[in-house]
Order: structure tokens, then sequence, then C-alpha cells
């Protein structure tokens, strides 16, 4: 205290001022935080606060009676054979409702698994769900040329229908085929313009052989049916819209027109840098100049 005496005597007149000055305001500050809630009063409207409590319980309410009523159990994995199974072991395997409709469906239309791999033909069925699976997957059933003809003689007995003009209830009743399948069939059919083989499904979906075999048998194709784009009138959005030719090959067969007049051939295409032979022999079936 002694020093802090002697330091203020010994300041100037000014300095007194100043420490004066500063100490004053800096209680006048204190005085103003503690008496703050004295003169200044949140606005408060008991009404309107229990209009939202209100609503607020009602909210509450409604979450809790659109919560599930129980959390599924916990999967549980244990060996099995897929071609046995009933469905209350595949739930209890943790499969997915989707996925065990539409494998029971394929059992009933006749579909049998000789090997693990096949279950990846249930396309609604994910690759991690596959491994965490494929351990315990144990099939009894092997195959033998009984089951081949049968497959066959399936095949010969139902109906056939033309690939390019089937709509999507026609591919769904085809063993292998489901709804989402079906759609993506006839969308690429579409912006392809049709089909030319059988392997072009192969660019949807990667079927395994057995089901080949059966689209083979069920679907025809006729090449009549393919809808071709005229290279001298169709717009670079039309050519570009095709599977097998893209922006940039659109782009080059627009400028090549330009450049040159008319197409008086297919071939003509080959001149473009992008079009290889395996790509000419992919698109020209697709393409016309009349």
């Amino acid at each position: 205290m002694k020093k802090l005496a002697t330091a203020y005597i010994q300041l100037s007149h000014a300095e007194r001022f100043g420490f004066i000055f500063l100490s004053i305001l800096l209680l006048l500050l204190l005085c103003c935080r503690a008496t703050l809630h004295l003169w200044i009063k949140p606005d408060t409207d008991p009404e309107k606060e229990a209009r939202l409590a209100r609503a607020w319980e009602a909210l509450s309410a409604a979450r809790t009676a659109h919560s599930p009523s129980k959390i599924s159990p916990p999967a549980i994995l244990f060996s099995f054979d897929p071609n046995i199974l009933d469905s209350a072991g595949f739930r209890q395997l943790g499969l997915p409702e989707k996925t065990t409709r539409l494998l029971l469906n394929w059992r009933r239309k006749g579909k049998v698994f000789y090997k693990k791999e096949d279950l990846k033909t249930l396309y609604t069925l994910t690759d991690s769900a596959y491994h965490r699976l494929e351990p315990y997957i144990r099939i009894t059933h092997q195959r033998n040329n009984s089951d081949d003809k049968q497959l066959a003689a399936n095949g010969q007995k139902n109906t056939v229908f033309e690939l390019n003009t089937a709509d999507s209830a026609a591919l769904v009743g085809i063993w292998g085929i489901g709804p989402t399948l079906a759609r993506k069939i006839t969308e690429r059919r579409k912006a392809l313009g049709g089909f030319l083989q059988h392997e072009q499904l192969l660019e949807i979906y990667p079927f395994n052989d057995t089901v080949m075999a059966v689209l083979r048998q069920r679907l025809k194709i006729n090449p009549a049916k393919i809808k071709r784009v005229n290279i001298n009138k169709a717009a670079i959005e039309t050519l570009s819209a095709h599977p097998y030719i893209g922006k940039q090959t659109a782009a080059d067969i627009i400028r090549l027109r330009e450049e040159q007049g008319n197409y008086k051939n297919i071939t003509e295409l080959k001149r473009l840098p992008l079009i290889n032979e395996e790509n000419y022999r992919k698109i020209a079936p697709y393409l016309t100049v009349d």
C-alpha cells in the first residue's frame, strides 16, 4: 500500500485525473452489471409460452406414434441351403424382405442354386450381404443332366417374346427377370434403338449362364425392329444420347458432316479418330444415311 501511495503522489495532475476517471467508470460498469436484472426485464407472454408448450407436446406425441414399435432383432448367421430354407430362416439371417420375396419367387419358378456364386444373381442382394452369408452357404443339390433337360423343357413350353417389342409385364414373367431388371431392359432398349443380340443384355446385368440360357429360349430378336439414326439429319443431342456414341464422337460426326457435306455411306465414320473397328461394328447397325 505504501508503494502504491508513493506512486500515486508521484503522478502528475493529468495522470491523477485519468486514474480517478477510469476508476469511477469501472465502478459504474460493475454497478450496471449487478443491477441489470432490475431495470431490464424479458418480454414474456404467458399465453404464447403455453401455446408453444402445447405444440411441443403434440409434436413429441406424433413422433412417438410414428416411431417403430419394435426394433428388428439382430441377424443370426447359421449354415443354410438357399434351395430349401424358408422365409423365416432368411429373415433370421438378416436378408431384406424384398430380397427374400424375390428368392422364393425364383424358387417357385424352378430356380435351383447349384453353387454359392449363384446367389449373386439376386440383384437386390448387395455384395456386402453376400460376403457376410457366403461362409454359411451349404448347397446339397447337385446338378445333373435331368436338370438341364427340365430347364430346356420349361423354356420350350413357355411363351416366347420378341425382345424389341415386349413390355415390362411380359419380361417380368420370364424366370431371372424382376420388375427392376425389366425396367432397365426397356430403358436400355429405348436408348439403343433396340437389341441386336442377347449378349447386349449383359451390359445391363451380369446374368449367369443358366439365366442367359433361359433368356435365349424365351426372347427372340428381330433386327428389323431396330430404330436407326440418320447421321445426315440428327442433331448432336440425339447422337450424344446413344449409349454407343457419346458426346465427343457425336461432335466429331457433326463436324465431319459440316466439313464434307452429307455422308454417302456409314463406312465414312471410320475416318473419325475415336471410331476404331470395334466401335464401328457396335454403332454401324444403329445408323443410316437415308
